[in-house]
C-alpha cells in the first residue's frame, strides 16, 4: 500500500501547488 499512499500524497501535493499557482496568477 506504500506506493498507493505515495501516489495519493503526490496527487494532493500537485493539486495544492497548482491551486497556489493559480491563486498567485489571478492575484
Amino acid at each position: 500500500p506504500y506506493l498507493a499512499v505515495a501516489g495519493w500524497i503526490t496527487l494532493l501535493f500537485k493539486s495544492h501547488i497548482t491551486q497556489a499557482y493559480l491563486d498567485w496568477i489571478l492575484g
